[in-house]
């Protein structure tokens, strides 16, 4: 399990491409360490976030397809959920 970090926040703000992005604390040790050990790297930067800002979708809209680069996206309505109930720290667990 992985939690919402502030400076993984703070970097994610920073590029904003999307609506309100929060930043995931992965890869911990043990993510390095079992990458390693099954000879592959563990990724890293990944991040919940809504529909592209350039798109000025509505608020329930969102793009088809997988079109992130290994991150998470929602809905924008639904990122505004998230950041209202789950304050920095909160345990995330991202399941297949």
């Amino acid at each position: 399990m992985t939690r919402l970090l502030a400076a993984a926040l703070a970097a994610a703000l920073a590029a904003a491409p999307a609506v309100r992005p929060l930043g995931l604390g992965y890869p911990r040790p043990e993510d390095r360490a079992r990458a390693r050990a099954g000879g592959h790297p563990p990724g890293g930067d990944i991040v919940i976030h809504g529909q592209p800002n350039a798109l000025g979708l509505p608020p329930r809209a969102r793009v088809a397809g997988d079109w992130t680069e290994g991150c998470i996206a929602l809905a924008d309505a639904n990122m505004e959920e998230v950041w209202s109930v789950a304050p920095l720290g909160t345990p995330v667990e991202v399941r297949p």
